[in-house]
């Protein structure tokens, strides 16, 4: 009863199926009765051997039950899905991309910009549901590592269902909106617009990460096991810690953000993943981990990292400097790959090798 709208058609089917066989059966149980007899017989069955007896029986009465309920699976389909039908997903609708807004460039790229932040705004509240954390307290002055660590309470939230509601329509939405704006806006602004669009990839592609980390999240912040716990709280940390100065930057004015602060996650996460790497094996030596639990953490950190750097990059696109000189500037001094390989390789040379204390 608790499953979704297909589960609970599938359950009915089956529950119509046997209740129909089984009527059946008990009104022609003596003749069913009958035609156990003669297939023992036939496959040699011994008269007393009332196993296999009834595992004959079984397979009589789901032959009886699909040839009665053949002819009417049109009208069992059709029946199902108008009992239970398929629930309707109430889908965010744009606030601020608009036809009006083709003709001036400059207010063109304001509109996508708003409209970005709209749909990060949706996605904040679907990620941080997903990973057990609440909305308002990332975006308050509260410990965030008091409320990672806090006592995580069961919750059904159907994080599926509020990505296709509330991100993919507005996302999709926006898409097509950049592509008309593609043909009627001057090339110079053309790369302005194309960093908005790849900000918001990244909010999609972190919405899928934080789904693709949830089940082993939720299962292992419960556990036992105060290493993995720590690991995966670690995660929850950073991933609100990200979304808090992302806030925050919003909420300053132009010339008091730095949005160059959004690389410190990113070092943070990679080296937190290569820490881990590196005490792996005498974690799983010493039964402190399991080895399969192991493996999960480290593809959850790899999860983790991607959606660090997927939000990191899109703050920089949604706050960062507008002016194109300023943009360049941010651009070069902004943290690469190889540069976070670097800085890695140095922690590597400078910290003991062991479990982070995360």
């Amino acid at each position: 009863m608790s499953s979704n709208y297909q589960g609970k058609r599938l359950a009915a089917a089956h529950l119509i199926f046997n209740g129909v066989t089984g009527a059946i059966a008990i009104a022609f149980i003596h003749q069913i009765v009958w035609m156990v007899d003669a297939v023992s017989v036939r496959v040699g069955i011994a008269a007393d051997d009332y196993t296999l007896k009834l595992a004959v029986f079984h397979t009589i009465f789901n032959v009886i039950g699909v040839a009665a309920m053949w002819p009417l699976t049109g009208w069992l389909v059709n029946f199902l899905q108008r009992a239970i039908p398929k629930p309707k997903v109430e889908t965010a609708e744009p606030r601020f991309i608009t036809d009006t807004a083709f003709g001036f460039p400059e207010t063109l790229l304001n509109a996508v910009r708003q409209e970005t932040q709209h749909l990060y705004d949706n996605a904040l509240e679907v990620m941080s549901r997903g990973l057990a954390l609440e909305r308002t307290v990332i975006q308050s002055k509260v410990d965030l590592e008091a409320h990672v660590q806090a006592p995580v309470k069961p919750d059904e939230y159907d994080m599926d269902k509020a990505y296709l509601g509330t991100v993919k329509s507005l996302y999709a939405a926006i898409l097509e909106f950049i592509s008309k704006a593609h043909n009627e806006i001057p090339a110079e602004f053309g790369s302005r617009l194309y960093e908005l669009r790849d900000a918001c990839h990244g909010i999609v592609f972190s919405v899928k990460g934080i789904a693709n980390l949830r089940t082993n999240t939720l299962e292992h912040i419960r556990s036992d096991n105060e290493d993995v716990r720590q690991q995966y709280n670690f995660i929850r940390n950073q991933i609100a810690g990200i979304m808090r100065t992302i806030h925050d930057l919003g909420e300053m004015d132009d010339d008091d953000r730095d949005v160059l602060v959004l690389d410190e996650f990113k070092v943070a996460i990679d080296e937190e993943n290569t820490l881990f790497k590196n005490a792996m094996d005498d974690l799983i030596r010493d039964h402190k981990i399991p080895a399969l639990v192991a493996a999960s953490v480290m593809n959850d950190l790899g999860y983790a990292k991607t959606v660090i750097w997927h939000l990191a990059d899109m703050g920089k696109a949604l706050y960062g400097a507008h002016d194109v000189i300023e943009k360049e500037v941010e651009n070069i001094i902004a943290l690469t790959e190889e540069d976070v390989d670097d800085l890695r390789s140095d922690a590597e040379a400078r910290k003991p090798q062991g479990l982070s204390a995360a």
